[in-house]
């Protein structure tokens, strides 16, 4: 990469701004950091963590649903997992969970 590489001026395009607010929601640091990260102005990643999250509340109906019927949703998972009490899950989403050893430890 040209360490004189320079952003500014050139358009974002729509899956960068998705990746862009996506590392934002998930990463926990401030826009500053994010854009630092990325290669863009905290004033670009504040735009488009605005832009993206209007569209997400404006479209997350269309593609966001909770369960209707709670306890047969409950009833599936617990037969795919044994965990009680699952409602949903979100894709992607990966959970480090501390194998508690012994026969069963393959598992976890």
């Amino acid at each position: 990469m040209d360490c004189n590489f320079d952003r500014r001026g050139l358009k974002i395009d729509n899956i960068t701004k998705v990746l862009i607010a996506l590392r934002f929601y998930a990463s926990g640091n401030d826009q500053r950091v994010n854009g630092d990260t990325l290669g863009y102005s905290q004033a670009s990643v504040s735009i488009v963590v605005k832009e993206v999250s209007g569209l997400q509340a404006k479209c997350g109906k269309k593609w966001i649903r909770f369960p209707s019927n709670l306890q047969d949703t409950k009833e599936q998972f617990y037969l795919i997992g044994e965990f009680p009490g699952v409602i949903g899950a979100i894709d992607c989403t990966h959970v480090p969970i501390k194998s508690p050893g012994g026969n069963n430890a393959e598992m976890y």
